[in-house]
């Protein structure tokens, strides 16, 4: 017997994805940090505390092919990037304000 007749979550076309990947402004600092935060929420199936909290010593920076999430109940887990998201996530390393702040974002 179900529940309910209607799917609880829809999720988004690929056009709908890429329209919000795309939305961020490029040419702007804050632009290009929340296009790297909309990449690796997507990519990684991060949970908003868990991007948040990331770290810099957590992300594979010499390959940037990786990155180690310390997620719920304080379990690890370590997933591949995508090539967008590495380009990402580098282009906002090239422009991140420099601080004694560990955290990525």
């Amino acid at each position: 017997m179900k529940k309910t007749d209607q799917a609880l979550v829809s999720y988004l076309t690929r056009d709908e994805l890429q329209a919000l990947l795309d939305a961020p402004d490029a040419s702007t600092v804050s632009g290009i940090r929340d296009r790297a935060m909309l990449h690796l929420a997507f990519a990684a199936g991060m949970r908003v505390s868990e991007l948040v909290s990331l770290r810099l010593d957590q992300i594979d920076r010499q390959t940037m092919s990786s990155v180690h999430i310390m997620g719920k109940g304080r379990r690890e887990r370590v997933l591949p990037l995508w090539k967008q998201t590495a380009a990402a996530v580098k282009a906002w390393l090239k422009v991140r304000p420099v601080s004694g702040a560990p955290e990525l974002f």
